[in-house]
């Protein structure tokens, strides 16, 4: 860790806390083709480049999945019962909320697509 001990010191250190990563959520509650909520969807997302994964079970009525580095994502949510939902090109940048809706449609297996 690095310790300043004067003014000066901060100002020699801040091209360095540029490159400093800013992070983003997505959030968004699941609900089924009336509108009642769905506890327990398994959501996913994914950066489309470079892959990387962030899971989150949702338990309470709103989803929430944070830490996203900024780019573009893919976001899966699966339920049984329900067709999985995938919105693709989902864009963060900075220090974003993006809200991404789920509405699943019912039946087994098979997609359901939303651009977001």
């Amino acid at each position: 860790m690095q310790h300043f001990h004067s003014f000066r010191d901060v100002l020699r250190a801040a091209p360095h806390c540029r490159h400093q990563l800013t992070l983003s959520t997505v959030r968004g509650t699941a609900a089924d083709p009336t509108g009642a909520v769905i506890a327990g969807a398994e959501i996913t997302v994914v950066n489309q480049q470079p892959t990387r994964t962030n899971g989150h079970n949702q338990q309470q009525r709103d989803y929430e999945i944070a830490d996203l580095v900024s780019r573009q994502l893919r976001l899966t949510a699966t339920q049984p019962g329900f067709k999985t939902f995938i919105a693709d090109d989902v864009v963060v940048e900075g220090r974003e909320v993006r809200r991404v809706n789920i509405v699943f449609e019912i039946g087994a297996g098979g997609n359901r697509g939303d651009g977001a």
